[in-house]
């Protein structure tokens, strides 16, 4: 499951079943743009509360959290969502985009996922999206 989101709780979600082809669905979930600032309430809160609604298959669903900006964690937000995602055994991988892809020491993503890359570009060329994505 591929989660867009911003600040406030709406987002865009894209969900690849395993031997699934979605190739231009991915290409237009990257496309978007939501122009605006970034808070965690989508991928953290609203993505796990719509969890079986977007048809996850149980303990078997990886997550993909891309951001370009810094986010904030609240430390019941962190808990909740770390509780949610070892009991259905969900895998997270955050992308970030940052300028020379270089790291942010602040960076809390790192509290609720099993790894962060920090990228300048979501070029296929860059490893972290060629590996996360499975490009």
């Amino acid at each position: 499951c591929l989660c867009g989101f911003s600040g406030g709780t709406s987002g865009t979600y894209l969900v690849i079943p395993p031997g699934e082809n979605k190739d231009a669905r991915l290409l237009a979930w990257l496309e978007h743009f939501f122009d605006g600032g970034t808070s965690c309430d989508v991928p953290l809160k609203q993505l796990p509360a719509r969890w079986d609604e977007l048809g996850m298959p149980s303990k078997r669903t990886d997550m993909i959290v891309i951001t370009d900006d810094y986010i904030e964690i609240p430390s019941d937000v962190e808990e909740t969502f770390n509780e949610w995602r070892k009991e259905n055994k969900v895998k997270v991988q955050t992308l970030i985009l940052s300028e020379c892809g270089h790291q942010q020491e602040e960076d809390e993503m790192v509290r609720v996922s099993d790894i962060v890359h920090h990228i300048d570009n979501l070029s296929v060329e860059q490893s972290a999206v060629k590996g996360v994505l499975s490009v």
